[in-house]
């Protein structure tokens, strides 16, 4: 299997990232992954000065240039989405699965509610993940609105609550997944997913997460030097 980063972003895109693609790239493989999800802000408040359409091929083509920089050092790059809810900036939903023609097709992402969001996402073959709940203060959405959860080991913010949705997942049998969340404004830590070898692009993800029985991750928490293997059976929601 392939060990994957599913929660990255790069300078291009995401305004709060420190590094450009190459430099998060170089930092990723060091550390030893076989690829990353690029899961770059999509958000109302980066379309302040663009319409739509010329914002959404600038995002596209940050993956593009991720990409083949990827190739170029031998990392893979898959494309991803990381929503940011309008009605509440906490809450953050990861598209794994979302294909540049989703968004080209679908331009307020972030206007809709939860369940709405999830709704769309399914018809379109699209995991739903609640990115880093628990942060800030939030709570986990309702599982009738998403596939999963992350277990995000940013350091930034003390605490990945990994145990907390440990629990959870032992009642419900959801998909677990882990990312770190990076944006090269602290220490690059080495949490994430193991994915099947033979996925190439972002559907082949999607294919994997909502029909895999069985997810293995790797969890580092804040402060700490090692890295805790986890393996989680999924049992499946009824549509």
């Amino acid at each position: 299997m392939k060990f994957f980063d599913l929660h990255c972003h790069t300078s291009g895109i995401s305004r709060c990232c420190r590094l450009n693609s190459e430099e998060i790239l170089l930092q990723a493989k060091a550390k030893g992954y076989d690829g990353i999800v690029l899961t770059n802000h999509y958000t109302k408040e980066y379309l302040e000065d663009l319409d739509y359409s010329a914002w959404i091929e600038k995002y596209i083509a940050e993956f593009e240039s991720t990409k083949r920089i990827g190739e170029k050092l031998g990392i893979e790059v898959i494309f991803g989405v990381e929503v940011t809810y309008e009605t509440d900036p906490r809450i953050h939903i990861l598209l794994y699965g979302a294909t540049p023609d989703f968004l080209r097709k679908n331009k307020e992402l972030y206007l809709l509610k939860s369940h709405e969001l999830y709704e769309l996402c399914h018809k379109n073959g699209i995991c739903v993940i609640h990115a880093h709940p628990f942060r800030n203060g939030t709570h986990p959405l309702p599982y009738t609105d998403c596939d999963g959860y992350e277990i995000n080991c940013h350091p930034f913010y003390l605490n990945t609550h990994s145990q907390d949705i440990i629990k959870m997942q032992k009642e419900k049998g959801f998909i677990v997944t882990c990312g770190c969340d990076f944006h090269g404004d602290v220490y690059r830590t080495g949490g994430g997913t193991f994915i099947n070898d033979n996925i190439k692009n972002e559907k082949d993800l999607a294919d994997f997460l909502l029909n895999t029985k069985e997810i293995k991750i790797k969890v580092q928490e804040v402060n700490s030097q090692t890295l805790d293997e986890y393996s989680f059976k999924i049992n499946k929601k009824p549509n």
